[in-house]
């Protein structure tokens, strides 16, 4: 059946098979009021509506008009811009906040928004939880953005994994901060949960 663009089918029901499993993993993740979620992409707003709901207020993105319509709607003390993210980030929009958990759940590789959101240093709070939809791994496609992150096609699952936490190394260790990445998958559905704590001054980068 065709599906429309951001994940409905023509009946209106979500295209996206994991939403339970990749709710559970955000679970995992404390959020609350205080929180200052930046949920780069808003889609339909499904994980909005299970998982960060109960966040004071945040950030999200879109390109489709009905995406941020609804978002705009669904959450009156969030931003909702309509908005190429990976330009909004190098443009440094939002260098400043101090968002508390950052979810990238796009529909390919999270490498290069990753990149482009730590080109400045930020007033994360400590501690910062990011959760990353990881399809290049499930999918082992080899695309331009992972080639210019110095990605390879993995030759095993543990290597690319060692890749990821070498990526994250260099991305966050000199902005002072320390990683812990857990992995979740089920079956084709991967995610990574990690948690940024400040690094003592004289360990950092």
């Amino acid at each position: 059946m065709p599906s429309t663009a951001k994940g409905r089918n023509e009946l209106g029901k979500f295209r996206n098979k994991h939403s339970s499993f990749k709710t559970k993993v955000r679970r995992l993740i404390p959020c609350g009021p205080s929180d200052d979620v930046f949920d780069m992409f808003a889609g339909d707003g499904e994980m909005f509506r299970r998982c960060w709901r109960t966040a004071g207020r945040g950030v999200t993105c879109d390109l489709e008009d009905s995406c941020v319509n609804l978002a705009a709607q669904e959450r009156p003390t969030w931003t909702v811009l309509k908005v190429n993210v990976e330009r909004a980030l190098r443009a440094a929009l939002w260098k400043d906040r101090a968002f508390s958990i950052i979810d990238i759940d796009c529909y390919g590789s999270p490498w290069r928004f990753l990149a482009n959101l730590f080109i400045y240093r930020r007033p994360l709070t400590d501690p910062c939880w990011l959760v990353l939809t990881d399809n290049y791994m499930s999918n082992r496609n080899l695309s331009h953005e992972d080639l210019t992150l110095c990605f390879r096609k993995p030759g095993s699952v543990d290597q690319y994994l060692r890749d990821v936490d070498k990526l994250l190394e260099k991305l966050v260790v000199p902005q002072g901060w320390r990683h812990d990445r857990k992995l979740y998958r089920d079956d084709r559905c991967v995610q990574h949960l990690v948690k940024l704590t400040r690094a003592p001054a004289d360990t950092r980068g």
